[in-house]
């Protein structure tokens, strides 16, 4: 099976937290084919969803560390295919500890992720 995103915008509103509480996470993502996949977002969780808006579409900037990713690896990492420490190193440990709340697809195998 191969995962490609293609859709970032709809996609991420899917994904919640394990239990109650909001969790804001700001996301840098490049992706080389997809322009409108590309960009800085402020990803809003709660238990029963989130938001996904693009910190330009807001009008404000950002002062929480943002995870600076591709998207094959936050793809690698919402399918349960990758862990975030191997993922991302270079990661604040407090964003690591935020993103272990977020409930994640289980039970993929995935072969290949673009």
């Amino acid at each position: 099976m191969m995962v490609r995103i293609t859709d970032f915008m709809a996609l991420l509103p899917v994904f919640s937290l394990w239990e109650e509480g909001e969790q804001i996470i700001c996301l840098q993502v490049e992706d080389p084919l997809i322009p409108g996949n590309c960009g800085t977002f402020l990803w809003t969780l709660t238990k029963d969803g989130s938001t996904l808006a693009r910190i330009g579409d807001l009008g404000e900037e950002m002062t929480a560390p943002c995870l600076k990713t591709g998207i094959g690896d936050l793809t690698s990492w919402l399918f349960g295919w990758g862990e975030a420490p191997c993922l991302w190193s270079h990661m604040d440990s407090h964003l690591m500890k935020e993103l272990e709340k977020i409930k994640r697809v289980q039970g993929v195998f995935l072969d290949e992720v673009v």
